[in-house]
């Protein structure tokens, strides 16, 4: 379908098995502010709560799961962990075509996001005929074509996916290693940008990947959007973000209303409007560059053990990892 003289449709897919974050309603209220956007839940969860008109929910155990997933392939795969799926993304379009077959996008995405106004960072890429937009396994899109469906079988990664889903080891298929490298080397139309809040787990305050950070930021959630507001030369400054990934952090959560503050565990109801200059400070969280740097020292400490521990098999793996990213910086 021609997506520049129409609105596209999209969907968003998510297979998750085990339970929910505890601020699961968060991430429905996100993809219900998202009304042009369809989000496809495959699990085995209970969803207890409210669920939006756009989010379609499917489920199925994780048997029924495993055997749709082996009836796709003419070889043995290795579906043997709700992890394991994330190497599986990248092969969604192919397994779930049927789900997605009135789509001009099609795509996945995690529950320990909170979207933002999805559409209003992704229509310009897709008036532009992009093959692929985002780069990263939180959340990519891919044009609903046969290629795209199966660009994930395409040379150019690390490894081959037949390695990656016949093998029970994690491989990041779905990142550096996978699909950028592979869409890369076969001249894929993408778009990269960092609109995205990646939130770092290497520190507990809230910090940002791939972003400039500052001691007095916070970021909110605000009448369907997604921002970060800082202080800088004394000002008050604001950006916007397609979403804020929270990954690993626990966080207490009691309902909270539609417009609230993202500390590093917790949920903060907010009044509307940008936020002063002593409430950025006060909700923070700074404490100092050397607590920042203390933080980071025993993160790193934590990944070499995890490192040592690792069989031979899943260090060699790690490390093409690396030097797939290494490769791949600044493309």
């Amino acid at each position: 379908m021609n997506t520049t003289d129409k609105k596209a449709k999209i969907a968003l897919l998510n297979c998750y098995f085990g339970k929910f974050p505890n601020y699961f309603e968060l991430w429905l209220l996100s993809c219900k502010n998202n009304p042009d956007v369809d989000f496809i839940l495959v699990t085995d969860c209970e969803t207890d709560c409210d669920i939006p008109s756009n989010v379609r929910v499917l489920k199925i155990t994780w048997d029924e799961l495993v055997k749709k997933i082996e009836s796709k392939f003419d070889f043995p795969v290795s579906v043997n962990s709700p992890y394991k799926l994330t190497d599986f993304k990248p092969a969604y379009g192919y397994i779930f075509e049927d789900l997605f077959e009135p789509y001009d996008y099609w795509g996945y995405c995690d529950v320990d996001l909170i979207f933002g106004d999805i559409l209003k960072f992704v229509s310009k890429p897709i008036s532009e005929n992009a093959d692929k937009i985002y780069r990263l396994g939180h959340l990519t899109l891919y044009k609903n074509t046969e290629e795209m469906k199966c660009l994930f079988k395409k040379d150019g990664g690390m490894f081959s996916y037949k390695e990656v889903l016949s093998n029970p080891e994690f491989y990041s298929f779905d990142e550096h290693a996978g699909m950028i490298s592979i869409s890369l080397k076969q001249g894929v139309n993408c778009y990269y940008r960092e609109d995205m809040a990646d939130i770092s787990c290497r520190i507990k305050r809230m910090t940002a990947s791939r972003h400039p950070n500052y001691q007095n930021q916070v970021f909110y959630y605000e009448n369907g959007k997604v921002f970060r507001a800082y202080i800088i030369d004394s000002e008050v400054k604001t950006e916007e973000f397609v979403y804020i990934h929270i990954q690993k952090r626990k966080f207490e959560f009691s309902s909270i209303g539609g417009s609230f503050f993202i500390l590093s565990d917790r949920f903060v109801p907010k009044e509307e409007g940008v936020p002063s200059e002593e409430l950025i400070k006060e909700l923070s969280e700074f404490v100092s560059a050397e607590q920042d740097n203390a933080e980071l020292s025993e993160f790193r400490k934590n990944k070499i053990k995890g490192f040592i521990k690792c069989s031979f098999k899943e260090k060699i793996i790690w490390l093409k990892i690396k030097k797939a990213e290494r490769n791949l910086q600044g493309k």
